[in-house]
């Protein structure tokens, strides 16, 4: 067997489970060599803290391998770091407790050995993806800003106000109230709007266009929105529109797991009047 495939199984196994040839080329490298001695400490070190070395063989192995100890006080504490990876003072700490990637001796440098480099490049890795979680999520997240999920997809309900050219003063409030509603003068369209549900309250249609004009006009609001729509979705004719424009409105509201719940909602629902306005959200 090479150096190698020997160093390979040394990692896997303990001693006493190779084979007599191989425990006695394992002894002569362990005595010659001092970077395979350092990782067969290392090695039992981590055997042992993860009990899969018994107490009794520790303390054997302890009296050829005094070095073991200090090992084992060392992973114990890499271990406990390693617990509190999400602490700030985990990172602060750990260049202090880890060796650097290389040790000098003389005026020479030489790498760590394998296993050590191993523990040294595990942290790192986790320190790494600790610190770019934050932007993943954020990258995530930046896909489902509200307010410009909202943008992206509203539109204006279709008004139609039934109304007779010429008829009484309610009849001329609904023109212009359709006059103004069309031409996206939605803040204007409110304070008539609110008359009109005054005279009429049991109109849903009127209420539905009250929310969105809530919503449309520049200082939007809404809340005032929501009210409106979750009133409405029960009912017979513009419930599915209230479900829609309710699902904008918690966009609106930056309440993005709302809105993307409803929308998914809406989505899933085959016959809903609002289903590919909801699907094409979904997709963006």
């Amino acid at each position: 067997m090479t150096d190698q495939k020997l160093i390979q199984q040394m990692y896997r196994q303990l001693s006493d489970a190779l084979s007599p040839d191989e425990q006695a080329e394992l002894s002569r490298m362990i005595r010659e060599d001092q970077e395979v001695k350092r990782d067969w400490v290392i090695f039992l070190a981590e055997q042992y803290l993860d009990k899969e070395l018994t107490e009794g063989k520790y303390k054997l192995y302890l009296a050829d391998f005094p070095q073991l100890e200090a090992e084992v006080q060392q992973q114990k504490e890499v271990r406990s770091l390693w617990q509190e990876a999400e602490n700030e003072l985990f990172k602060s700490e750990l260049k202090e407790i880890l060796p650097p990637l290389s040790q000098t001796s003389g005026s020479k440098m030489r790498p760590l050995p394998l296993l050590q480099r191993k523990w040294v490049y595990a942290l790192a890795a986790a320190i790494l993806l600790l610190l770019c979680l934050p932007f993943v999520f954020q990258s995530g997240s930046a896909q489902w800003e509200g307010k410009d999920v909202f943008a992206q997809n509203f539109q204006q309900f279709d008004m139609r106000l039934n109304t007779i050219r010429g008829g009484d003063e309610t009849d001329s409030l609904k023109f212009l109230i359709q006059s103004q509603y069309q031409s996206g003068e939605y803040a204007k369209s409110i304070p008539l709007l609110q008359q009109l549900i005054a005279q009429e309250p049991e109109n849903p249609s009127y209420k539905l266009y009250l929310g969105i004009c809530y919503m449309g006009k520049p200082a939007p609001q809404p809340q005032d929105a929501i009210a409106i729509f979750k009133a409405l979705q029960d009912d017979l004719n513009f419930g599915q529109a209230a479900e829609w424009y309710l699902s904008l409105a918690y966009f609106l509201d930056d309440n993005v797991e709302e809105g993307k719940r409803l929308a998914e909602k809406i989505g899933q629902h085959q016959g809903h009047s609002f289903r590919t306005q909801a699907t094409k959200l979904l997709s963006n």
